[in-house]
């Protein structure tokens, strides 16, 4: 079994349609009789029926105006909305632990303007500059490639405790 280390969550271009079951809600309605009284049971207690409608905050509401034969009619329609599409990517602690190695990964460049605390004989710039970066940044220079690799952005990553 992988142990999951990390949890990133990348925002992709696109987007998911919110499903048909979370755009309805419920509302509570009083039962009336015929004279417009409400109705109770035999414990007092007022009767509810429920009625589902769409919930405006899920909805954009869209209307057509339409003539034929003269007349001029109004057709109301809703469509729902949609969210970001996301992509939540488990990190294991093996992978977790080479983000925050000392190697420096193929595809980083020492940033421009930085200088070297050793000779370069000794540790190559890229090297230097790869250790003198905290494992924060470390660790999000590689959710940044990470995301690029699958054309979107980071919107959030979570270290886990040990």
């Amino acid at each position: 079994m992988i142990d999951v280390k990390m949890n990133l969550t990348v925002l992709l271009p696109g987007s998911s349609m919110i499903s048909k079951q979370e755009c309805l809600k419920e509302l509570k309605v009083e039962v009336k009789d015929k004279k417009g009284n409400v109705v109770k049971d035999k414990q007092g207690n007022i009767k509810y029926t429920f009625k589902t409608v769409p919930d405006p905050s899920k909805h954009n509401a869209h209307s057509v105006r339409v003539n034929y034969d003269g007349k001029t009619e109004v057709i109301n329609y809703y469509t729902r909305k949609c969210v970001p599409a996301k992509q939540v990517i488990n990190i294991s602690t093996i992978a977790y632990k080479n983000f925050i190695g000392n190697i420096a990964p193929d595809s980083f460049y020492a940033p421009v303007g930085f200088e070297p605390y050793k000779s370069l004989k000794k540790m190559a710039l890229r090297e230097q500059a790869w250790n003198a970066l905290t494992d924060e940044q470390k660790i999000l220079w590689h959710c940044r490639e990470i995301a690029a690799n699958l054309g979107g952005t980071v919107e959030d990553f979570t270290v886990f405790p040990d």
